[in-house]
């Protein structure tokens, strides 16, 4: 669900290559009641059209016992900033 709500800020979405859920570079943190922190990159394309890597932080949550994920923080971080 992190790969989703990143996909959505990116510039060029379709391009988006995430690290798979065990790569040694995503940590996924458990905040307690449903809430998830996820550190992770991901490689696409920017405004140039060079893919670049991005490193994104996500906080999410759902509700027990739905399929039901609410964002409740992104950050997206261009490596040339």
């Amino acid at each position: 669900m992190a790969n989703q709500f990143a996909q959505r800020e990116l510039i060029s979405p379709t391009t988006a290559q995430f690290p798979s859920y065990s790569d040694s570079d995503v940590l996924v943190r458990s905040k307690g009641q449903c809430k998830h922190a996820v550190i992770s990159y991901v490689d696409a394309q920017n405004k140039y059209g060079a893919v670049v890597r991005y490193k994104m932080y996500v906080e999410l949550h759902n509700e027990i016992g739905t399929t039901s994920w609410w964002l409740d923080d992104i950050r997206i971080r261009d490596p040339s900033q």
